[in-house]
C-alpha cells in the first residue's frame, strides 16, 4: 500500500471509530530524549497541575519549557495525520504528560471535551514513552463514542466522570514510541498501576486553525502551513479572528467587551 494509501486507512479507521494506532514512530533513544525533555520543562512550570492525585502526576504546557519537544511536535507522521483529520493546518492547543506510579488511581471514563469545555473536536496524539499494559494503567477507549457527540458528566473534584453506560471498551497496548491518535469526543480512561513501575505518557493536542480556545491567550504555537510542518508562534490564529468562534462563546465575547470598556 502506498504512503498516501497508508493515510487514508487510517484517517477512515479513525472516523469508524474514533482512534487509530502509529507503530514505532519514536526509536528507543528519542524515547528517552523525550522523557529527559519533559522532566526539564516540567522543573520550569510554574504551578503544579491540578489534576495531579496522589501518585498519578500531570505536566502540562511542557512545549512552552522546551524547544527540545518541538521537533516531536512537527514530526511529519503526526502532523500528516492530523491535518488529514482536520481538514486543515492545525496548531497546539495543548501538551500533558502523565506520568502513573505505582499506586496511582483510575482515571474514569471521559470525554476531554468536558474538561476543557470547548465546542470543537481536537486531535490527541499520545505518545507511549513505556509499555502500556492493563495492570500499570494503560488506555482503554469505547470505539465509535465520539459520534455521539459532547455527554453529560458529573464533576469530581477537579476530574470529571461519564455516568453513562459503555459499551464494549477496547484496550490498546502500546510499546514505548508506539503513538494512539484519538478524538477528543471519544470515551476513554485508564486503570490504576497495581504494577511496581511508573507508567509514562506525553499527549499532544492538535486543533484545526479554524478553531479556537477562548480560555488561552496567544501566542499560539501553530505547527504546519499548507499542510506541512512549520513551528510557528503567532499572536494569533485564523479561529480567533474569525465571526464563528465569537458566536459558538458568547460569554467569552461579554467578558471581552466588558474588559475593552474598563480599559477606556
Amino acid at each position: 500500500m502506498s504512503d498516501a494509501g497508508a493515510l487514508a486507512a487510517r484517517v477512515a479507521e479513525f472516523r469508524a471509530r474514533g482512534f487509530v494506532v502509529l507503530p514505532g514512530v519514536l526509536s528507543a533513544e528519542e524515547v528517552r530524549a523525550a522523557i529527559a525533555a519533559i522532566v526539564d520543562a516540567g522543573r520550569r512550570l510554574p504551578a503544579a497541575s491540578p489534576l495531579t492525585r496522589g501518585a498519578m502526576e500531570f505536566y502540562s504546557n511542557c512545549f512552552r519549557h522546551s524547544p527540545a519537544l518541538h521537533a516531536l511536535v512537527a514530526r511529519r507522521e503526526l502532523t500528516d495525520l492530523v491535518t488529514a483529520l482536520a481538514d486543515d493546518d492545525v496548531w497546539l492547543r495543548w501538551d500533558q504528560c502523565v506520568a502513573k506510579g505505582p499506586g496511582a488511581p483510575e482515571f474514569p471514563w471521559h470525554q476531554d471535551n468536558a474538561y476543557n469545555s470547548l465546542k470543537d473536536e481536537h486531535f490527541q496524539v499520545w505518545v507511549a514513552l513505556s509499555a502500556m499494559t492493563p495492570e500499570n494503567g494503560g488506555v482503554w477507549f469505547a470505539p465509535g463514542s465520539h459520534l455521539r457527540g459532547r455527554l453529560a458528566h458529573i464533576r469530581e473534584g477537579t476530574h470529571y466522570r461519564y455516568t453513562g453506560e459503555v459499551e464494549a471498551p477496547v484496550f490498546v497496548a502500546a510499546q514505548p514510541g508506539d503513538v494512539v491518535c484519538f478524538s477528543s469526543l471519544l470515551l476513554h480512561k485508564t486503570d490504576p498501576n497495581t504494577t511496581d513501575a511508573a507508567r509514562w505518557a506525553y499527549v499532544l493536542e492538535y486543533m484545526r486553525q479554524r478553531d479556537f480556545d477562548p480560555a488561552l491567550d496567544p501566542p499560539y504555537l501553530c505547527v504546519t502551513r499548507d499542510r506541512a510542518p512549520s513551528l510557528e508562534w503567532r499572536a494569533w490564529t485564523p479561529g480567533r479572528r474569525a465571526l464563528r468562534g465569537w458566536l459558538q462563546y458568547p460569554r467569552w465575547r461579554a467578558e471581552r467587551l466588558v474588559k475593552r470598556l474598563r480599559g477606556r
